[in-house]
């Protein structure tokens, strides 16, 4: 049919050729965009499915005949040999000869149609019965099997890589799936690029004891409730529709009970009754007034200062205090120095640094328009370049970085400059990354009021890094539990067009499939190869079998000129705008220190001046909302994740200052999301091990809705474990920022997979008064507490005297034993605290020790002597645990304390020493 379509169009179609045919029914056409716009028209109208692709060349059609001869001189420098493997040629469609290409093969094919479809034919025909698609996603296997339908000479199509899915688990995949089906494995050579070694098996026969949980019984469960079943609906269970869409079709006689759908809805019902249960995983980024009553001392800022200073004299202002309080001050006007020359003259005088003061922030743009963009990203690579110098030093001074309207502290309070707002972002990544230099974030009011209270500040810091200075006294900030209403969620209307930016990202398709569902009439997915994407055709099928009408513009969301053509030809055709989700983002995955303006531009393009462009183009329209995605790196600390966290944190003030204005603006600081998104599914197993677990896009999704409708202009949405999370950022000094959460959490019933005591005042409590001798009750439960940890079955398994590091305890379980300590006795005790006493009978000498300090428990003549041999002893138990020694049947080391000598330590590191020097060689 397509050929005597370009018959039917003579020679006006000349210019147009067939350039592909990938299957019977998949041909592209290529030539001038008027003409084959024009033959998609015509064909459409014959019902004929067409996609038009936007690309730069028109290849494979006569308007490649300009280039032929170039071309031509560029296949004549290469040298050309006979392939060593069977190859199929797509210009023929059939098996090569075993000879060399020449150059006018290369000329031909740039003019020649891609015979795809014979070429597979043919690569059939020899036999090849498993075809492995060699590339990023299984489009050409798709085409394929389009080509041969069900032919049973092929028994195995498989990927070698999936878009959304991990790559080693799809190679793994399909490398089983070869092995499984008869292939040879080159076993050897598959593990040669990793190293192993071997690994002794114990001398003592094996337990046969189980490692695994024992499967749950499939019967019914009571109480299902029916809110639960309320929210069970086809469009946010679709696994369930799809089961359950057979049913009309059965008689009585044919009912059958299905132990996989009862399953199914055991499962589900099981996930909605916890989650209608439990407060939403949302959180509040607020402000706590924490006044300090206390004056600086005639003499606290001795030292040298250096200080940039800004434009308008508050800097200045500050100095002067400093000065008058014995601080020697080196002024520097931001932007107008250079950065390494200044610095030495400075160190050349100084010697040393005692602080490093930057009010070069407040010089800063606002970030109001895309045009600040540019002088934004100049004047924060200025910064950074102070900063990785500052850092640099041996002993760097303490950093601390003033901002003036980058934060609210509340109503009245509105934030007039995200784009000091994303300074913050980079300060709560450079706190994670240099906590030895770090003083903290101070946004102010300029004002002569606030001086006195800053210069406090930085001449006495203490553990609250993220403050903010106002008339009325000091603001610090935490992150505290915000719950979402639960109903009424954001139902958008169906006779609106949303545009999602990023919207072939995995993010954006669960949104844009969240959308379809709740019938939005027109979906606008912009990404920047728009229908050239990995599955961009797949994706938009996916849409309109859902009932949406669905368009992939190849578009910037930064280019003010092409957004704006989207959005005239959304006015011209309709339905009107009536949403944006700015989901577009590069991750960069940078520390400061090695920051490269290209890794900042790049992050700021994509969320800030895209979020920008959006909202000049939508200002004054009647949205129904206009959603951010942002990310929990704005929210705490996030290493490596600066040039991220700033964009992102541009986005939640962005939210804030639109809300002020009267606008339904959100910014949604997302954690990890699984299936999919910015976190790899190592990168999600690294978070997990942080107490930060993902969401599924379900879940998301619900409580994206909710979020919307409560209307708050930004919520951090994670799902974490805030004690474990907050003692990860504290294992080098206090951050205050997650107190109230883990407050919160402690204040939550603890469930305990060993019932064992693990709630702090029921323990804490039987010290008090029981008759048991409490240094056997605290024993007792430690070992508990530490088989939970390592996840024995048995507290037994626990030797009083092992090593905690030889029993295979590592440092984010040395995290949570701290966590169960301190829940269990309502002690402060440090994060080092299982690397200082290693041993279950070390520990609880320390934490008597403690609880009788406390007056919780009372000490005995026997108690202080045996403590501090215990004492005495940590030495060699740490020395036991890191040389692996072994443990006689009652648990103790095989070497007892006495029989530990100088000598008998020397052999054992020598012997250790050996084994490593003969494994690295």
């Amino acid at each position: 049919r397509v050929r005597d379509l370009l018959l039917e169009h003579g020679a006006r179609a000349a210019q147009v050729a067939i350039a592909a045919v990938n299957a019977p029914e998949q041909v592209v056409l290529s030539g001038p965009a008027e003409i084959v716009h024009e033959l998609a028209a015509q064909l459409r109208t014959e019902g004929v499915d067409t996609t038009i692709l936007r690309i730069s060349i028109a290849a494979h059609s006569p308007l490649m005949e300009p280039m032929e001869r170039a071309f031509d001189e560029i296949a004549q420098s290469v040298v050309h040999a006979a392939p060593h493997r069977m190859l199929v040629s797509n210009v023929t469609g059939e098996v090569m000869a075993a000879r060399p290409m020449s150059p006018s093969y290369w000329v031909e094919h740039l003019r020649s149609p891609v015979r795809f479809a014979d070429g597979i034919q043919a690569l059939v025909a020899t036999g090849a019965d498993t075809l492995i698609e060699i590339g990023p996603h299984p489009v050409l296997v798709t085409m394929a099997r389009t080509g041969l339908g069900d032919d049973p000479r092929v028994r195995l199509w498989l990927p070698s890589l999936q878009r959304d899915q991990r790559d080693t688990t799809v190679m793994l995949q399909s490398l089983a799936a070869l092995y499984t089906h008869g292939a040879a494995v080159d076993w050897e050579g598959f593990d040669k690029p990793y190293s192993r070694s071997t690994v002794s098996l114990p001398t003592y026969p094996f337990q046969r004891a189980r490692y695994w949980r024992a499967p749950a019984n499939g019967g019914t469960s009571a109480g299902a409730g029916s809110a639960a079943l309320d929210r069970l609906s086809k469009l946010d269970e679709p696994a369930l529709a799809d089961l359950l869409r057979g049913v009309e079709g059965l008689s009585r006689d044919e009912l059958l009970l299905a132990p996989k759908m009862l399953r199914a809805f055991s499962i589900a019902l099981e996930k909605l009754r916890t989650e209608s249960q439990a407060p939403t995983p949302t959180s509040e980024l607020l402000w706590r007034k924490s006044p300090r009553s206390s004056a600086p001392s005639p003499r606290a800022a001795d030292g040298s200062w250096l200080l940039l200073v800004d434009q308008n004299g508050f800097g200045d202002a500050v100095a002067g205090a400093l000065e008058a309080l014995g601080g020697t001050c080196f002024r520097v006007r931001a932007g107008e120095a250079d950065i390494e020359r200044t610095w030495a003259e400075i160190l050349a005088k100084a010697g040393a640094l005692r602080g490093f003061v930057s009010f070069a922030s407040l010089d800063v743009p606002d970030l109001s328009s895309p045009s600040d963009v540019d002088a934004w990203q100049r004047a924060t690579l200025d910064l950074l370049a102070w900063t990785r110098l500052a850092t640099s030093q041996e002993s760097p001074p303490v950093m601390f970085w003033i901002t003036s309207g980058a934060v609210s502290t509340g109503p009245g309070d509105i934030v007039r400059s995200p784009g000091q707002a994303a300074l913050w972002g980079l300060g709560r990544s450079l706190s994670a990354e240099q906590p030895s230099a770090w003083g903290g974030l101070v946004d102010i009011e300029p004002e002569p009021s606030i001086v006195g209270d800053l210069v406090l500040a930085l001449v006495d810091p203490d553990a609250e890094d993220l403050a903010a200075l106002r008339p009325d006294g000091r603001y610090v900030q935490r992150l505290v539990h915000r719950d979402l209403p639960g109903s009424p969620a954001f139902k958008p209307r169906p006779d609106g067009t949303w545009i999602i930016s990023g919207g072939l990202g995995a993010l954006g398709m669960h949104v844009a499939r969240w959308f379809a569902r709740h019938g939005v009439a027109r979906l606008i997915l912009t990404s920047r190869r728009g229908e050239a994407s990995p599955g961009a055709l797949a994706a938009a099928g996916e849409l309109r079998a859902l009932g949406a009408r669905v368009e992939l513009p190849a578009v910037d969301v930064a280019d003010m000129d092409r957004m704006a053509e989207v959005i005239a030809s959304i006015d011209a055709s309709g339905p009107p705008l009536a949403g944006v989700v700015h989901a577009a983002g590069v991750g960069v995955w940078s520390r400061l220190d090695a920051l490269t303006a290209d890794e900042l531009r790049d992050s700021v393009r994509a969320k800030v001046t895209g979020a920008l462009v959006l909202d000049a183009l939508t200002r004054g329209r009647d949205l129904e909302a206009f959603v951010c995605f942002s990310s929990a790196a704005s929210a705490w600390p996030s290493p490596t994740q600066g040039a991220y966290a700033a964009a992102n944190a541009f986005l939640d003030a962005f939210a804030h200052r639109a809300s002020a204005e009267g606008r339904r603006v959100h910014s949604l600081s997302w954690g990890p999301w699984s299936g999919g998104g910015m976190a790899t599914e190592d990168r999600i197993a690294a978070l997990e091990n942080q107490g930060v677990r993902a969401l599924t896009p379900e879940r998301s999704l619900d409580l994206m809705s909710r979020a919307i409708a409560a209307g708050r202009p930004h919520t951090v949405v994670a799902d974490v474990d805030w004690p474990r999370l907050q003692a990860l950022l504290e294992a080098r000094g206090r951050r205050p920022l997650l107190d109230e959460l883990v407050a919160s959490d402690a204040a939550a019933p603890v469930e305990t997979s060993i019932a064992r005591g693990d709630r702090g005042a029921d323990l804490r409590e039987r010290l008090q008064t029981s008759t048991e001798d409490p240094r056997s009750l605290l024993t007792t439960w430690l070992r508990g507490a530490v088989a939970d940890v390592l996840g024995f079955d048995s507290p037994d398994r626990v030797p009083l005297r092992a090593g905690f590091f030889s029993l295979g305890m590592d440092s984010i379980m040395t995290v949570n034993l701290r966590d169960k300590v301190r829940r269990a006795l309502d002690l402060r005790v440090p994060t080092s605290v299982a690397f200082n006493h290693p041993n279950v009978e070390a520990l609880a000498a320390y934490l008597l020790e403690q609880l009788i300090a406390e007056n919780v428990v009372r000490a005995t003549a026997a108690d202080v002597a045996r403590d501090a041999a215990v004492a005495g002893s940590d030495r060699v138990e740490l020395l036991r645990a890191g040389l692996d020694m072994p443990l006689d049947d009652q648990g103790d080391g095989a070497l007892p304390e006495g029989e530990v000598s100088e000598e008998t330590l020397n052999a054992l590191l020598d012997e250790k020493l050996s084994e490593l020097s003969e494994f690295l060689s």
